[in-house]
């Protein structure tokens, strides 16, 4: 995989621009976005590495603003994190996925890594990040596999702390083309290997 996708906030006030592709050891993203939350604007770009099973192993985000936060976070793959000074992050522990609250990407993280059939679901808990305001916490959700055929699939997607469900249209590759009333996809190429 090597593409770039661009996505707009549902309510218009923001737009993200991520480009993936494989590594030797798995996979890199790197994403843009610029959005508006409560009232006030940021920007903000972010890094994730993942091995090839789609585990994140690596991950940093970075407020672009004036005085901007930088937050970077290391995984064994296992359930286990490390803060950019190597400190251990126990609160995490269990956590094999990441959840950025500015981008609909890391739903493909939860998708691709799951792998599920039609009728199948899973519960986990996740490494979630609150972007702009860089907070960090472990979240329980859902992922329930609807639908799937050779163009993508529907999955069902539910924040179990916040009683929050949505089904997202995601593409073969699992990357989203619409999450409902948060994001939609407004562009996508894949680049010539």
């Amino acid at each position: 995989m090597d593409r770039t996708v661009m996505w707009m906030q549902w309510n218009n006030l923001g737009m993200e621009q991520l480009h993936i592709e494989n590594t030797p050891q798995g996979m890199a993203a790197d994403g843009v976005v610029v959005g508006v939350k409560d009232g006030n604007p940021f920007r903000a770009r972010y890094q994730i590495d993942t091995d090839k099973t789609w585990k994140v192993r690596e991950l940093s985000v970075e407020l672009l603003n004036t005085g901007g936060k930088r937050l970077e976070l290391q995984s064994d793959g296992n359930g286990s994190w490390r803060d950019g000074q190597e400190t251990p992050v126990t609160a995490l522990s269990g956590c094999l996925d990441v959840d950025l609250s500015a981008t609909p990407f890391t739903n493909t993280l939860a998708i691709r890594r799951l792998g599920l059939k039609p009728g199948e679901t899973v519960e986990l808990t996740v490494t979630y990040i609150a972007v702009p305001e860089m907070e960090i916490r472990a979240v329980p959700q859902r992922y329930t596999c609807l639908e799937l055929n050779s163009h993508g699939g529907i999955y069902r997607y539910e924040g179990l702390s916040r009683n929050f469900v949505a089904e997202l249209l995601v593409d073969r590759d699992g990357l989203v083309i619409e999450y409902p009333k948060t994001f939609r996809r407004i562009w996508s190429v894949e680049e010539p290997s």
